[in-house]
C-alpha cells in the first residue's frame, strides 16, 4: 500500500507506519513529496528505507493515483484524492501561523471533510480511528456543496457541447 506524503516537518515516520499497519495492515511505502518551491530540500531529510523520496517526480497526478492515503498540509492536490472518495488526512502543525502569518486560503480549513491533526499523536489517532463511511459521506457531502459532480464523462461532455456549438453556425 502507498501513502502520498506532502508535508515531513516534525513528522514521525515511525509513528505514522505503526497508525498505517494497525489500522489497514499490510506492507507500506511513503512516498514524499515537497512541494515544488522547497523540493531541493529533500535531500537534507533524513528519513528510514520505506520513505521514497518522490519530489523531483514531475506528474503529480499519477502519485495521487497510486497512493492508497494522501496526507498533506495545505495543498490543494488534496482534492485529487479527494475526487476519487480515498482518505485525506491533514497535517499541519504550524496551522495557526500560516493561516496568521502567511496566507489567506480560500476555504475554511476547518471546513474542510478530512481529518485534520497538528500533531504526531493526533495524526495517529486520526488514522486509527478513521471511518471509511462517514468520510465518504462527509466527502460527498462536501463535493456536492461545491458543485462538483465526477462522473468520468466531463470530456465526453465538452466535445459534445463544442460539436453542437459549431453545427449550429
Amino acid at each position: 500500500m502507498h501513502l502520498h506524503f506532502v508535508y515531513w516537518q516534525n513528522l514521525d515516520f515511525n509513528i505514522l507506519l505503526t497508525s498505517l499497519k494497525q489500522k489497514w495492515s499490510g506492507k507500506w511505502k511513503i512516498f514524499l513529496r515537497l512541494h515544488p518551491n522547497v523540493k531541493m530540500k529533500s535531500k537534507y531529510i533524513n528519513h528510514p528505507k520505506y520513505v521514497i523520496d518522490v519530489s523531483n517526480y514531475d506528474d503529480s497526478q499519477e502519485l495521487v493515483a497510486a497512493s492508497d492515503i494522501l496526507i498533506s498540509d495545505f495543498s490543494s492536490i488534496i482534492f485529487e484524492q479527494a475526487y476519487v472518495l480515498k482518505p485525506v488526512f491533514l497535517y499541519a502543525p504550524d496551522k495557526d501561523t500560516y493561516e496568521r502569518d502567511d496566507r489567506e486560503l480560500l476555504l475554511d480549513y476547518d471546513s474542510l471533510p478530512f481529518p485534520i491533526s497538528t500533531t504526531n499523536e493526533e495524526l495517529s489517532e486520526q488514522i486509527l480511528n478513521f471511518d471509511e463511511v462517514e468520510y465518504k459521506k462527509n466527502v460527498q457531502a462536501f463535493l456536492d456543496k461545491y458543485g462538483v459532480h465526477e462522473d468520468g464523462h466531463a470530456s465526453e461532455r465538452a466535445a459534445k457541447f463544442i460539436i453542437e456549438k459549431l453545427l449550429e453556425k
